[in-house]
C-alpha cells in the first residue's frame, strides 16, 4: 500500500511533538501539517508547546478547515482539545489516543477517576473516530499498572509516555493501511462528563473511608493545576495508620506535627502530608540529607518540580550534594530527569563537576543509568556544551 500524501498531527505537548518529530524521521514521503490546541501559545512551559516545535521543523500550522479539506490525508489527534465531526473532513483515515483502556473512561478526568475508583490498572487507547465521544473502534491499546501512591499528575505522564509508545508502534499500519481495528464492547463501558469534577469548588470529601480520602488526594494532586486543602494546609499524599481509630468524627483532627495531619475517618486514622517541595529543595541545595529522607513522602512523588522544573534530584546534582543525589536516587529519582527545557540532570551535575573539579556527581548519575547522549529541547546533548578541555576534564 502507498503512503498517504498527507499527515496532519493534532495537539499538544509532548505526544504530538515526538509522534511528529517520529513520523517526520520515518515517512519523509508525506506532507506534514500541525493543528495546534488554542491555548498553545508557542511557548513552552511545564508542558512543551507543539505550536513552536512545529515552526521549528518547518511544518506548517494550520486551522481546522483546512485540515478537513486535506485530501488523501491520516488525521491524527493527540490531546486535541475539541471534539471532531467526521462528515465535515475529506478523508475518513481519522485516529485519537485515548488515556484509558476503552470502553472504560470515556471523556474527561482520565487522570483522576481511575485514581478515584482504585483502578489496579490504566493504560491507552488508539482508535479510530467516530461521531460519539471516545466511541470509535479500537486499534490497539497499552495497559500499565497503577501505584497504589499514584499521584493524578503521574498518571498523566504515563498516560504521554505510552500514548507516544503506542502511537508509533502502530502508525507504520496505519499508514499502509494494515492497521485492523474492532467496535468496542458495551460490557465495561464507562463515561464522565466535564461536570463530572468541579475542579472551581474542590473539596475533599471527609465522610469516607481512610483509603477513599486518599485517593481523592492523590487523584486531585497536580500542582500544576491545583493541590488539595485539608485544615488550612497544601496536602500531596497520604497512608493509612491501620489498626489505629481515634473514636473521633470523620474529618476531625487527631494531630498536628510539623509536617502531616492525622485526621478521623468513617474507618482507620489517616496520616497525610503538607506539601514541602520548597523545604526539600533548599535541603538538596545545602545538603542536609536527613531532612530530604525525612520529607520524602511530603514531595507527593520523587520527581516532583517546582515553578522552574527542578526535581530536588535537579537541585542536588547541579550543588554536587552527591549523599542527596544518592538518597534520591535510592529512593526512585529518575537519573535522566530534565527541567522544563530538557536540561537534563547529567548536565546539572556537569556544570557541579567543573566548578568543583570533582566528577563524582557524574560517575554517580551514569552508573544509575543517566543517558550521555540525551538532548535537550534545543537539540544539544551534554558534548556540545563542553569545549575540548572540559571533555578532557570529565573524561568524555
Amino acid at each position: 500500500m502507498m503512503l498517504p500524501a498527507n499527515i496532519c498531527i493534532a495537539g499538544k505537548n509532548s505526544i504530538a511533538i515526538e509522534v511528529l518529530e517520529y513520523a517526520l524521521a520515518h515517512y519523509s514521503g508525506c506532507r506534514f501539517f500541525a493543528l495546534c490546541n488554542r491555548n498553545d501559545t508557542g511557548l513552552d512551559g511545564w508542558q512543551r508547546s507543539y505550536a513552536a516545535r512545529a515552526r521549528a521543523l518547518q511544518v506548517p500550522l494550520i486551522e481546522m478547515d483546512q485540515a478537513q479539506q486535506l485530501p488523501d490525508c491520516v488525521f491524527i489527534s493527540l490531546e486535541y482539545d475539541r471534539l471532531l465531526k467526521p462528515g465535515r473532513f475529506v478523508s475518513a483515515r481519522l485516529y485519537n489516543i485515548h488515556f484509558s483502556l476503552l470502553p472504560a473512561y470515556k471523556g474527561m478526568y482520565t487522570s483522576a477517576w481511575p485514581i478515584l475508583r482504585g483502578e489496579a490498572e490504566s493504560g491507552v487507547t488508539l482508535h479510530e473516530i467516530d461521531a460519539g465521544i471516545d466511541t470509535g473502534p479500537i486499534v490497539a491499546q497499552r495497559a500499565f499498572p497503577i501505584d497504589p501512591d499514584m499521584t493524578c499528575a503521574q498518571l498523566y505522564m504515563a498516560y504521554l509516555r505510552h500514548g507516544t509508545a503506542l502511537v508509533c508502534e502502530q502508525l507504520d499500519d496505519i499508514l499502509h493501511r494494515r492497521a485492523n481495528s474492532r467496535p468496542q464492547p458495551a460490557l465495561g463501558a464507562s463515561y464522565y462528563s466535564r461536570s463530572s469534577i468541579d475542579y472551581q469548588q474542590l473539596q475533599l470529601d471527609l465522610h469516607k473511608t481512610a483509603i477513599e480520602i486518599k485517593r481523592q488526594i492523590l487523584a486531585f494532586a497536580h500542582r500544576r493545576y491545583q493541590l488539595p486543602r485539608l485544615h488550612g494546609e497544601a496536602v500531596v499524599g497520604a497512608s493509612v495508620v491501620e489498626d489505629v481509630r481515634s473514636g473521633l468524627r470523620p474529618g476531625e483532627l487527631v494531630r498536628r506535627t510539623d509536617d502531616s495531619l492525622v485526621i478521623a475517618t468513617i474507618d482507620y486514622d489517616l496520616e497525610v502530608y503538607i506539601d514541602r517541595l520548597s523545604i526539600v529543595l533548599q535541603a538538596c541545595e545545602s545538603g542536609q540529607a536527613d531532612i530530604v529522607r525525612r520529607l520524602l513522602p511530603n514531595l507527593g512523588y520523587i520527581d516532583e518540580k517546582n515553578d522552574r522544573g527542578w526535581s530536588a534530584l535537579i537541585v542536588a546534582a547541579y550543588h554536587g550534594q552527591v549523599e542527596v543525589m544518592r538518597l534520591l536516587l535510592e529512593a526512585g529519582a529518575d537519573p535522566n530527569d530534565s527541567n522544563f527545557n530538557g536540561t537534563t540532570v547529567l548536565m546539572y551535575a556537569k556544570d557541579a563537576a567543573l566548578r568543583h573539579g570533582d566528577n563524582a556527581p557524574m560517575q554517580l548519575l551514569l552508573a544509575a543509568g543517566a543517558d550521555l547522549a540525551r538532548r535537550d529541547y534545543r537539540g544539544r546533548a551534554l558534548i556540545d556544551y563542553l569545549d575540548e578541555q572540559q571533555a578532557r576534564q570529565l573524561g568524555i
